[in-house]
């Protein structure tokens, strides 16, 4: 599953990528075999071929893939309609799920 953590800033997707990793730990649902964070690129890799990203809401995101998007609750509706659910298109399956990461 590749999934993306959609963030009006990439401040905000970083965050709620991290509470996701904390999720995997507590709940053990799979072994974190990669991570890379930098200022502006946040990747999680697990052991049941689970990938995430985080990602900030930018037109220069058009064109990525994935079958999970997590999305900032406070993105604009037009971004969402326009970019992310074209994005959201790898198969076998689909999900979009919206978050709010508290200030």
């Amino acid at each position: 599953m590749k999934a993306i953590v959609w963030g009006n800033t990439f401040e905000r997707a970083s965050k709620k990528l991290d509470e996701i990793e904390k999720e995997y730990e507590r709940y053990r649902t799979a072994k974190l075999i990669k991570k890379t964070k930098t200022k502006s690129y946040h990747m999680l890799k697990f052991d049941n071929n689970d990938y995430w990203i985080a990602q900030s809401a930018r037109e220069s995101a058009k064109g990525s893939r994935c079958n999970i998007s997590y999305i900032d609750s406070i993105i604009p509706l037009e971004f969402i309609d326009t970019v992310i659910k074209h994005c959201t298109s790898a198969g076998p399956y689909q999900a979009i799920k919206y978050f709010y990461v508290g200030e």
